[in-house]
């Protein structure tokens, strides 16, 4: 009997627990199921203000706020036609400019330099220019002759030696170097009085008309890089 009691003991015991754990579990789902309905209900309850506007017509400007580096469309180098050191900048970098604006004023220094150089240059040809326009003087004629006479002179002796030279290489009583160096020696004599009688006869003569044309040219010329200095 004893044995019989305890298993029902156990088993009611058994039950019991099975019931309160039933129990709980379902006050559990009501209690979680309750939430679930007032959250709903206050989601509902819920008013959310808003604004209407009436919808009209317009523009839309963004702008957006960013670093970088501005480049020009086009860039124009500016250099001068002369060469020269600065000495005053009259605009500021960036500063926009129009045309027929002063950029620098350069420093004159270098230039009455050059305007001196071509001054000199002009008169140096313009003296020489003149000098063929008006002929030889009696003083250069009379150098060009005692040239000539000179040159003669030379030339007579050198081919004298020359011939005497000749004729002792001819019986084998020089060496031939010395026969070569005494037919050098006329030859170059030879060729002096020549250059000598065709100095002369140009400054009888004047200045050909083509040497005259160039110098007339470099005149010319240089009057021109006078008014560009």
């Amino acid at each position: 009997m004893k044995v019989k009691k305890r298993t029902f003991f156990f088993i009611f015991l058994f039950i019991a627990i099975i019931g309160l754990l039933s129990f709980r579990i379902i006050n559990v789902l009501n209690e979680r199921q309750q939430e679930e309905v007032q959250k709903s209900q206050i989601k509902k309850e819920i008013i959310i203000p808003v604004r209407t506007v009436l919808v009209e017509k317009g523009e839309v400007n963004s702008f957006l706020k960013v670093t970088g580096v501005v480049e020009a469309n086009e860039t124009v180098r500016v250099t001068s036609e002369i060469m020269g050191q600065a000495k005053e900048v009259k605009v500021q970098d960036g500063e926009e400019v129009n045309k027929g604006d002063i950029l620098i004023v350069l420093g004159d220094e270098q230039i009455k330099i050059q305007v001196a150089q071509a001054q000199a240059t002009l008169d140096s040809i313009q003296a020489s220019y003149d000098k063929i326009k008006s002929g030889a003087r009696p003083q250069e004629i009379k150098q060009a002759e005692s040239a000539v006479l000179q040159a003669k002179i030379n030339r007579d002796s050198a081919e004298e030696n020359y011939l005497r030279m000749k004729k002792l290489f001819t019986e084998k009583v020089i060496s031939k170097q010395q026969y070569e160096q005494a037919k050098n020696q006329y030859e170059i004599a030879d060729a002096q009085h020549q250059s000598a009688q065709e100095s002369y006869e140009l400054v009888i003569e004047g200045a050909a008309e083509e040497d005259v044309k160039s110098v007339e040219a470099q005149v010319r010329q240089t009057r021109a890089a006078l008014d560009m200095a």
